[in-house]
């Protein structure tokens, strides 16, 4: 059971490696997705910009892009912290790539807001503090 499981995640992060590279963007490191203290998943690079993304996988049918942020408040955190301790003049970019049901959603994780990949939109904000 544990080596199917170990297949069935390495097929999940090799087909979002393809769905980042699909994007331009060239994977330079991989992390296992067992292991659990690494703050992201993927980094990757393009036009000199970096973007460190961490994959989760979604069990379930998640309908919106607002589900997926809700979802993933935890690794949102965990990235927001990372941004913290690199400096703002680099090209660095933080992102969430929730894997479910052979569908990706990437949410990038900004100091004050996400924002939806795919059309851009901004799924939530902090307004003094708290988020709307």
């Amino acid at each position: 059971m544990c080596s199917m499981t170990a297949n069935v995640l390495h097929t999940i992060s090799r087909k979002a490696a393809h769905y980042l590279n699909r994007r331009g963007y060239k994977v330079i490191r991989s992390v296992s997705l067992q292991e659990r203290d690494t703050p992201e998943t993927f980094v990757c690079t393009r036009f000199g910009e970096t973007l460190h993304v961490k994959q989760k996988i979604c069990p379930n049918t998640l309908t919106s892009i607002a589900e997926v942020a809700r979802y993933c408040e935890d690794e949102i955190r965990v990235l927001r912290r990372q941004m913290k301790n690199n400096p703002p003049k680099t090209l660095e970019h933080y992102e969430i790539l929730v894997t479910t049901l052979g569908k990706h959603f990437a949410v990038e994780v900004q100091p004050d807001q996400l924002v939806d990949n795919k059309n851009g939109a901004v799924l939530s904000q902090r307004l003094g503090g708290v988020w709307g």
